[in-house]
């Protein structure tokens, strides 16, 4: 469900268009949630995340520690609080005009999502076939 959700791609080089999340495997039968950086306060709304507090289980120093741990090894860094502060400001909820979203909340009862943080994907290129136009982009 998580991949059919669709993020305008505000990016310099292209103009406002819709790209598609992706799950990438990652370490310890995780998986990463592929979106555009842009994205990134408007996923953190819809599956209710919006303070770097909301980990999933009591903010104990144990479970700080743990998390940083898991940030260690999975390679990614905290969420800076602007972002934090971005996705308070975002209803959880689809409206229809001007949305982008394909569906509303992404809270789902017995599925386990915990915003460990970000990782900064290899910026490559993509030259597309039928106008030859070349855009740079995340490389899965």
């Amino acid at each position: 469900m998580a991949q059919a959700q669709f993020f305008k791609w505000r990016r310099e080089d292209t103009p406002d268009i819709l790209v598609q999340m992706a799950l990438r495997p990652s370490v310890f039968g995780t998986y990463e949630l592929v979106i555009p950086k842009e994205s990134l306060p408007t996923l953190l709304s819809m599956i209710g995340v919006t303070s770097s507090k909301d980990i999933g289980c009591p903010l104990t120093t144990k479970n700080k520690l743990n998390m940083a741990a898991m940030r260690r090894m999975c390679g990614v860094s905290k969420i800076p609080e602007k972002i934090w502060k971005e996705a308070r400001e975002i209803p959880p909820s689809m409206t229809l005009k001007d949305s982008e979203r394909g569906m509303s909340s992404m809270r789902i009862p017995g599925v386990s999502v915990h915003v460990l943080g970000i990782k900064k994907d290899e910026m490559g290129e993509f030259t597309d076939e039928k106008t030859g136009i070349v855009y740079k982009q995340e490389m899965l």
